[in-house]
């Protein structure tokens, strides 16, 4: 048994060997190629704001912890009213050249094992929300029960909040 274990484990070991190559001939080579085609902006994802939800909300614990799919079929959905930024930071060097997905799996990571000492919200769990500027672009996600889902409307509503307070100091 355990002779089959090792060779399985070498067998394991030698193909993420092979596909960390991969990925990395594949990124150093990508932002040349993508540059050249056009389909690539230089700038990458380069900062993230986490919002959590308000703790003065009068439905905080029936939000709090739902995954969306829950919270929609109860009638809410996620709102930017409901929440408030607990933590803004930028992202440097090759990690703004990761895909959203990648930065989004990297700050769940960060902010539940290693988050920095400034940070004073909870752990980072399902119904937080992180906007990543990535390009020049805003994109809204909220943390799901696996994964993250898309949410522009939480950054439509942010940019009304925004227009409001402008008129309201003109």
């Amino acid at each position: 048994i355990r002779g089959t274990a090792s060779q399985v484990i070498r067998s394991v070991e030698y193909q993420l060997q092979d596909l960390q190559k991969e990925m990395t001939e594949t990124r150093e080579n990508l932002p040349e190629h993508a540059t050249a085609h056009g389909d690539r902006k230089e700038n990458g994802i380069t900062s993230y704001r986490i919002y959590q939800i308000r703790n003065d909300l009068p439905d905080r614990h029936e939000r709090m912890f739902q995954n969306l799919a829950t919270l929609r079929s109860e009638g809410k959905d996620v709102i930017s009213d409901a929440y408030s930024t607990v933590y803004e930071g930028s992202i440097d060097g090759a990690e703004c050249r990761k895909s959203s997905q990648q930065v989004l799996d990297g700050l769940f990571e960060k902010f539940n094992i290693a988050h920095p000492d400034d940070f004073r919200g909870h752990s980072m769990s399902v119904s937080d929300v992180v906007v990543l500027q990535e390009n020049g672009v805003e994109k809204a996600y909220y943390v799901d029960s696996l994964g993250f889902r898309e949410v522009p409307q939480f950054l439509q509503q942010e940019i009304q909040k925004e227009h409001a307070k402008t008129r309201d100091e003109s």
